[in-house]
């Protein structure tokens, strides 16, 4: 089953169970991961995170989720798709869903969310809390260390950097 998650500060917002169309009725392209099983948080928060959107935040329209296995679909509108991130294990470019959310489809197996911030460039969407970070130094006796953050939630390194 489908649920909203993240109270007022999610990105997303639950339509139904089934696979999200456009209102033509056409699914959209996407590139998907394997996230944990009953945690569609999850998927949101890889789908929303900057490093996985790749500057196409705009075209972003939401996410369908199987909570059985965990598959997870970040969906982006027609001529939006970004560069395969690398974490991502299948790329689909041939779905052709424009503009946002419309409907679903009978396939019960997927819950579909829509991103609330569909049609907004990175700097005009609001933060949001994605999890905690984790920070590690590394120093060497040389003087020199470096410095890298991950992101408890992706697993994304959200920068790092070598001081010498």
């Amino acid at each position: 089953k489908g649920q909203n998650f993240g109270g007022n500060t999610s990105p997303y917002t639950y339509v139904d169970l089934g696979q999200c169309l456009d209102e033509s009725g056409k699914k959209y392209n996407y590139f998907r991961k394997y996230t944990s099983t009953d945690a569609p948080e999850e998927c949101g928060a890889w789908c929303s995170n900057p490093m996985t959107q790749g500057g196409q935040s705009e075209f972003h329209v939401g996410f369908s989720y199987v909570s059985s296995n965990g598959q997870c679909n970040c969906l982006y509108t027609l001529r939006g798709l970004p560069d395969e991130p690398s974490d991502s294990t299948y790329i689909n470019d041939a779905q052709g869903g424009e503009g946002e959310i419309s409907d679903t489809s009978t396939n019960e197996n997927f819950a579909c969310y829509k991103y609330n911030n569909f049609g907004k460039s990175t700097s005009e969407i609001p933060d949001v809390d994605i999890g905690y970070i984790d920070a590690n130094i590394t120093a060497s006796s040389n003087s020199s260390f470096t410095f890298s953050c991950t992101n408890s939630i992706t697993g994304f390194v959200v920068f790092a950097a070598v001081v010498a």
